[in-house]
């Protein structure tokens, strides 16, 4: 399965997941002091002119690679997560993935007939979702964030009715996740993409309100497992 590229991801989605990732690498990487809100909108600005064929999770990948000393020479930050430190860390990543591609002779893009697919039986379908659900609440617990992408761990809690919203539930998520996503909200990552966009009014689609909604029902779900100190159940 093919990563999503930055360029082909909704507003949204760019802006949470970037978010999510500042938060991540930064504090994984040993920087101390808050990003500042400049810093989040320089940053971000720079990966969509220059790094928007990279999907969000390379990107976290790239840094990944930087803390485990893969590349040739590790980049010194300074205690300053900034444009400057993370373009340098993103283009490493590029010729490192460039020489790796080249070196085991891997095409740029590889194609999967679908008789080279292997279906996975009902019961790895299973771990799979548990493994990534312990994961993602794990991470939460951290860094009280939740990644993009997951939605399909909603899906799979409302199915088996870990996730029960009322009427009167659904409702408030639905006014959080307009609030949320609403142009005066104050977020830096969407004013930046809307000046890139040459726009400066967004309205949410809906689309993106049912995801939001997703995500606040799982932030939510979470923090009550927290609360009752509960854990996960390993598959």
């Amino acid at each position: 399965m093919e990563l999503e590229k930055i360029r082909n991801l909704d507003k949204t989605t760019v802006s949470q997941g970037l978010s999510m990732l500042f938060t991540r690498i930064a504090n994984l990487s040993g920087i101390k002091d808050p990003i500042s809100q400049f810093n989040k909108t320089d940053i971000a600005e720079m990966i969509l002119m220059r790094f928007k064929g990279l999907s969000l999770e390379e990107i976290d990948y790239a840094f990944k690679l930087e803390r485990y000393g893969v590349y040739s020479s590790k980049t010194k930050h300074y205690q300053l997560f900034d444009a400057d430190y993370v373009s340098t860390v993103l283009e490493k990543y590029k010729q490192w993935l460039k020489q790796t591609r080249v070196e085991n002779n891997i095409p740029i893009a590889i194609t999967t007939t679908q008789n080279q697919q292997k279906e996975l039986t009902p019961k790895e379908k299973e771990n799979a979702l548990k493994l990534g659900l312990e994961r993602v609440y794990n991470e939460y617990k951290t860094f009280k964030t939740i990644p993009v992408g997951v939605n399909y761990l909603y899906n799979y809690l409302f199915d088996k009715k870990e996730i029960n919203p009322t009427a009167d539930y659904r409702k408030k998520t639905r006014q959080q996740a307009i609030s949320n996503l609403n142009p005066t909200h104050k977020n830096e990552i969407l004013k930046a993409l809307d000046v890139l966009n040459g726009k400066s009014n967004r309205k949410p689609k809906e689309e993106a309100i049912q995801n939001e909604c997703k995500r606040i029902a799982l932030k939510d779900y979470f923090d009550n497992l927290i609360k009752k100190e509960r854990c996960i159940q390993k598959p």
